[in-house]
């Protein structure tokens, strides 16, 4: 059986949500640590740098988003043109209104 590439794309969205929460949350917990230090040591101003460059790199998750909810818009509008289905196949209606009222949101 094969997953819908809109299930699949939903998948992956929520694995890199977790993906991006935990790194954020990490770097920021880090940063507060470093910053309890009260030191100016070179040594902390390195790492404080370096955390800062891991939270500034977790923009890709906007990015990666951006594009997934491209894709799933197009994978969307895409199952709607396949035609009409044969009896018992392709979406019924209720799901092909829930379809349009997802890309109305957008």
């Amino acid at each position: 059986m094969t997953v819908p590439a809109t299930d699949q794309i939903r998948a992956i969205r929520s694995e890199i949500d977790a993906a991006a929460e935990a790194i954020l949350g990490s770097a920021t917990e880090a940063l507060q640590i470093v910053s309890a230090l009260r030191g100016e040591s070179a040594l902390i101003t390195r790492l404080q740098q370096t955390l800062r460059t891991v939270l500034e790199a977790c923009a890709f998750h906007d990015l990666v988003c951006q594009r997934l909810d491209i894709l799933d818009g197009a994978q969307q509008a895409d199952d709607l043109l396949n035609g009409p289905a044969a009896l018992g196949q392709g979406l019924d209606q209720a799901a092909a209104d829930r379809l349009f009222e997802d890309l109305g949101g957008r």
